[in-house]
């Protein structure tokens, strides 16, 4: 639980003086037997696609967090690719899979990696993501 509050406290702080912070533990683990949390106030529907704040925590309770992580997997509240990815191809080994395989975009370190959503926690996280659509 202190990865949740420590993760808390490097939300943007625009994010901290707009809106109470609404951080959403997922059910599940990832493949890797790590925690999934996301915040509900930064989740952003867009023309491409749709945005988000996330941490992973970890077994031993570190954690890293992951602004601006995108999916082009949400369209209209359902997990199901968005058309834009697919007629506005971008150029990332990862291409193929990340239109193929539901997930999520995220930069790592300056370089972009596709997150596949392959685990009961990363599958929930983008059922709650797409579902916010209609909150």
């Amino acid at each position: 639980m202190s990865a949740l509050v420590a993760a808390i406290t490097l939300i943007p702080s625009t994010v901290l003086a707009n809106n109470a912070v609404k951080a959403v533990l997922v059910s599940g683990v990832t493949s890797d037997g790590n925690r999934l949390i996301y915040f509900a106030n930064t989740v952003k529907f867009k023309e491409i696609g749709t945005t988000f704040d996330y941490v992973v925590v970890k077994n031993n309770n570190s954690y890293s967090v992951n602004r601006d992580a995108i999916s082009f997997w949400c369209n209209k509240g359902q997990i199901k690719l968005h058309e834009f990815i697919r007629a506005n191809p971008i150029n990332h080994p990862d291409y193929n899979k990340s239109i193929s395989e539901a997930g999520w975009w995220v930069n790592k370190n300056k370089k972009l990696k596709y997150i596949v959503a392959d685990s009961e926690a990363s599958i929930n996280l983008l059922i709650n993501i797409c579902a916010s659509y209609y909150k």
